[in-house]
């Protein structure tokens, strides 16, 4: 899995055993309702069904299981949504730049539905939400954890004030 590690570049985890690449990820903790640097404690990593999908461009795969952080273009609503009740929909994933301070999205399209692999990721606290990179500067707001009802009622502003 990729992270933003704490120089804010893109990095690759592949194994649990390998040595941690960074002492730190880039996350989205919703409690503080802010992004910051939270502290690697443990890798996991296991083989899991997953969809591929394109994000702006940018072919990335999310196991089934975890959730992706989706807003309203229009008037800015933020939802979760399990990747494997994503089916042909299309929905405009929130997006983070560590050097914007403008909220955007990017469109997210389904590429691959029938997918198995390994993904190797940091494990996190249940209020925190990991930032995917899709390109240098730019993240999707991933997580294992359902915390819908944490971000009920949230405005993609709300992480901006």
């Amino acid at each position: 899995m990729l992270i933003f590690g704490d120089e804010l570049k893109p990095l690759i985890i592949d194994d649990a055993d390998d040595p941690i690449v960074s002492d730190y990820i880039w996350v989205l903790d919703v409690e503080e309702r802010d992004f910051m640097f939270s502290n690697i404690v443990f890798l996991d990593d296991h083989y899991e069904k997953c969809k591929g999908f394109d994000f702006n461009g940018q072919y990335v795969e999310l196991p089934e299981s975890w959730f992706v952080l989706i807003m309203d273009t229009v008037s800015g609503e933020m939802d979760l949504i399990m990747v494997k009740d994503i089916k042909g929909r299309h929905f405009d994933a929130f997006v983070y730049s560590h050097s914007s301070v403008l909220p955007r999205s990017a469109k997210m399209i389904m590429k691959n539905a029938r997918v198995f692999k390994k993904f190797c990721y940091p494990i996190m606290n249940k209020n925190i939400m990991l930032i995917h990179p899709i390109d240098e500067d730019h993240g999707i707001v991933i997580t294992p954890h359902d915390i819908t009802k944490k971000i009920k009622d949230l405005n993609v502003l709300d992480f901006y004030e």
